[in-house]
């Protein structure tokens, strides 16, 4: 690595090192995820585990929309049918520490990638968010919102391409990320800020939106019971601050953590 590399990518690799010994520090001593805002769950993985368990119960014959036996919690499956295919490759529950593992570390390196810091100030408050309970609660349950998270950023560098093959690449990872969870869908509109003819891109807009609703059509009944099933809202860091009936609730209770945050963004 030459000087300029080092100078580059050191508060990158300071980053990296402290959100590792910080991880470690939670594992090692579980009583501290409380304390941030995570409530820990056993075994690890927890989310990542229930999909996986899923596919493992759909291929075995159940209607995991009813029935979940080899999820360690017995959660029945809350998601669309798509996540189920991964019985058809052959993962079961207990593959969850190895993919939590690497899904947890690709997650983290791409975050870092992509948030580069080239300063401590800014070193330390990506230190901050990659530690804030939302991203640690998404990292403990390797939650399948870092999954979509990787989605958008294959998509996004496609979608930065030039050409029309870039557009239809992104539309295409935004349309699967909204098959597996949804609310992905809303991005769509953010391809017409590429470069090109307006009507080319109203149409790869629209044919993903058009994919995506035969999609949604082809699989409602399996949609329509994951939507009936699907957990309440708990907290403000699991689910956003548009859960109005709780926010008040959870504003109090995690008031140090808002406080500390208003203090990482004003540095």
């Amino acid at each position: 690595m030459t000087k300029a590399e080092w100078l580059r990518w050191r508060w990158t690799y300071a980053c990296g090192a402290t959100v590792a010994l910080a991880l470690f520090a939670l594992v090692a001593h579980g009583g501290l995820w409380e304390l941030l805002g995570v409530q820990h769950m056993h075994p690890y993985f927890a989310d990542l585990a229930a999909i996986l368990a899923a596919g493992q119960a759909h291929v075995a014959g159940f209607n995991v929309y009813e029935i979940n036996p080899f999820d360690p919690f017995g959660r029945p499956h809350v998601y669309g049918p798509l996540w189920l295919l991964t019985g058809q490759i052959g993962w079961v529950a207990a593959d969850a520490w190895w993919l939590g593992l690497l899904l947890v570390s690709v997650f983290l390196v791409v975050a870092l990638g992509l948030l580069e810091p080239r300063s401590f100030r800014a070193a330390f408050v990506v230190t901050m968010v990659l530690l804030s309970p939302p991203v640690l609660l998404g990292i403990e349950r390797a939650n399948n919102d870092l999954i979509i998270f990787l989605l958008f950023v294959i998509g996004a560098a496609a979608a930065a391409r030039q050409g029309r093959a870039g557009g239809y690449a992104g539309a295409a990872l935004i349309v699967i990320s909204a098959g597996l969870k949804f609310y992905p869908l809303v991005a769509l509109p953010s391809l017409f800020a590429r470069n090109g003819r307006l009507r080319s891109i109203a149409m790869t807009v629209g044919g993903g939106g058009a994919i995506f609703a035969v999609f949604w059509w082809l699989q409602r009944d399996a949609i329509a019971q994951a939507l009936s099933i699907s957990p309440r809202p708990s907290t403000v860091f699991a689910f956003g601050v548009p859960l109005f009936p709780i926010v008040w609730e959870q504003l109090v209770e995690h008031r140090t953590w808002l406080l500390f945050g208003f203090f990482v963004g004003g540095v």
